[in-house]
């Protein structure tokens, strides 16, 4: 097992930049999977951030290192980095002086999906909740699969915690594969499945040449969102030696619901005459259940077993994350960051509330650049007259960036739109608004990608409504 990574040639792995959504389920699973030490470091954790998920990494016995390559030499095997490690800071110059072999994550992930029985979710939107929830169904199925998650699945792991991985003793792995770098084209899974492609990262062109070689990589089946045009199109060419499975919501896709009713934070969903409660809300997450029926189906697991599976799904950490509620006023915590996810959460939410505010704040200079036309229509065309958007200034990492623009030009523009928006360049700015401005009925939703800490704010959030007279 990994025998192409964890060789015998002594030494330890190191993860440059650990803190990242998609490097510290990889270097936990490791640490619980192989008997090689580990070893991290991120920038946040210098900055004394991220406490909790520190304490995570020390729990499956990762070490935690300073960030200024003092703890790097000639003994460390191979060095993991990701996209935002820069190639500037201590860190890698001790590896070059050390002459250590590095790999990125998806090099490394994609190794150790290669050297097992691997089912990759991928797409733009939705991809860490199709994992989890296809790791549920395989679990209800008592296939024991090992998952590595982008998100903390909740109630996943055996004391009831949520986790972003499980180690078993099979074969099996499901893991989320990310697109944003390109390192899609790395993974050769048994079973890969396309929820969806849209605008996001890179340009569509770029975005179709990559998973098209994704889809060629298939060796056993393809499970692809029979919806969505450009998804069909990558494996339209396919031939017949690999299984094609498409979902969607044509009676004329494979997989598709004879009828659906969503209601408070739930649906009942009808496949093949038997109902499927599922405790997720919106019509994207009836979507991302057909996708795992389709991928459970493809492994002959009976649709019993699916169902229950399904129903037993509780959702993923700030995925439309319920905080709690206070005065009447309800606070979400949410993952939305890019048009496609921004809009399935508006649209759920506004379902559930007489009015929505949207604290939001914007994952990166880059990226937020590049989409700049997209968000301001997403945000001009999906809130109603009643609701508030509410922009903090861009997520900064650290680094070197060109900051070359920021969240009060998305707010000038939806707000020339007719739309209510403000822009308050911190946290405590945002937080004296909201205490004058919430009232009995409204949907308080902070959404972002990146920064973990959104989380802890929207329980201030809630902490300050409860303290408020």
């Amino acid at each position: 097992m990994l025998a192409s990574i964890l060789n015998t040639r002594p030494g330890r792995i190191h993860f440059i930049g650990i803190a990242g959504s998609g490097m510290y389920p990889l270097a936990r699973f490791l640490a619980l999977k192989s008997n090689k030490r580990i070893t991290g470091s991120d920038r946040s954790f210098d900055r004394d951030q991220n406490i909790m998920l520190k304490r995570l990494l020390e729990e499956a016995g990762i070490e935690i290192f300073p960030q200024d390559g003092q703890s790097l030499d000639r003994k460390t095997m191979l060095v993991v980095i990701s996209r935002a490690v820069e190639d500037t800071i201590p860190e890698m110059m001790a590896v070059r002086r050390h002459a250590i072999q590095v790999v990125t994550r998806a090099q490394l992930l994609a190794q150790i999906s290669q050297s097992m029985q691997s089912i990759a979710i991928a797409g733009t939107s939705g991809k860490t909740t199709v994992t989890a929830m296809c790791a549920h169904v395989f679990r209800q199925a008592g296939m024991k699969p090992n998952v590595i998650c982008g998100g903390l699945i909740k109630g996943f792991s055996r004391d009831e915690r949520s986790d972003s991985i499980v180690v078993d003793d099979s074969e099996l792995l499901i893991f989320e594969a990310d697109e944003s770098d390109g390192s899609l084209v790395h993974y050769r899974p048994l079973i890969g499945t396309i929820l969806n492609i849209t605008r996001d990262h890179k340009p569509l062109p770029e975005l179709m040449d990559i998973f098209s070689s994704f889809a060629r990589s298939c060796q056993q089946a393809i499970i692809y969102n029979q919806g969505d045009p450009r998804a069909c199109e990558c494996v339209a060419s396919l031939g017949p030696d690999i299984q094609k499975v498409g979902f969607g919501w044509s009676r004329n896709h494979d997989v598709h619901p004879l009828r659906h009713e969503t209601f408070g934070w739930g649906s009942l969903v009808t496949i093949d005459n038997m109902g499927i409660m599922l405790k997720v809300p919106g019509e994207h997450n009836i979507e991302n259940a057909l996708a795992v029926l389709a991928i459970a189906r493809s492994v002959g697991i009976p649709l019993s077993v699916i169902g229950e599976g399904l129903a037993d799904f509780r959702g993923v950490r700030r995925r439309l994350d319920r905080i709690g509620t206070s005065k009447g006023i309800s606070i979400i915590d949410d993952f939305a960051h890019n048009p496609e996810k921004i809009v399935a959460s508006l649209k759920t939410l506004q379902e559930q509330c007489t009015r929505l505010i949207v604290i939001f704040q914007p994952h990166g200079f880059g990226p937020t650049l590049f989409l700049k036309d997209e968000l301001i229509n997403t945000f001009s065309t999906g809130l109603r007259d009643q609701d508030v958007l509410v922009c903090l200034e861009i997520y900064y990492a650290g680094g070197t960036v060109e900051k070359t623009m920021s969240s009060r030009d998305l707010v000038e523009a939806i707000t020339e739109r007719g739309k209510k928006a403000h822009f308050h360049a911190d946290r405590p700015a945002a937080m004296d608004w909201l205490l004058t401005q919430a009232t009995t009925g409204d949907t308080i939703a902070v959404m972002g990608a990146r920064d973990d800490t959104l989380t802890d704010f929207a329980r201030t959030i809630l902490a300050r409504l409860e303290a408020a007279p």
